[in-house]
């Protein structure tokens, strides 16, 4: 397992600079298996008081040739965790860049 996923990982890094400059990308581009990882503050909802802390977003998302993504994971808030799924559509523009709401 350790080799394959090195392998997805080495043979990703030698594709990118090859995708970015081609203008040549589209919503199949990000078709796969993907990990994310955030980390900042973020305030409780009301009741709570409105005060930052600390939080973390992690887990994992599968993405379909289409760019609809689906996805699970870990919401960390002050040490209190939650699993979160959610789901949305990818933007890919020609360039390789986008967004997913």
């Amino acid at each position: 397992m350790r080799t394959s996923i090195l392998l997805v990982a080495t043979l990703g890094w030698v594709a990118a600079p090859a995708l970015a400059g081609s203008d040549n990308c589209s919503p199949g581009t990000t078709r796969g298996y993907w990990a994310f990882s955030c980390e900042g503050y973020a305030t409780a909802l009301p009741p709570a008081l409105p005060e930052l802390k600390p939080t973390r977003f992690f887990g994992t998302c599968d993405a379909d040739r289409n760019a609809l993504f689906d996805c699970e994971g870990s919401y960390n808030v002050n040490g209190v965790v939650v699993a979160v799924t959610a789901a949305g559509q990818g933007n890919t523009n020609k360039d390789c860049t986008g967004t997913i709401t």
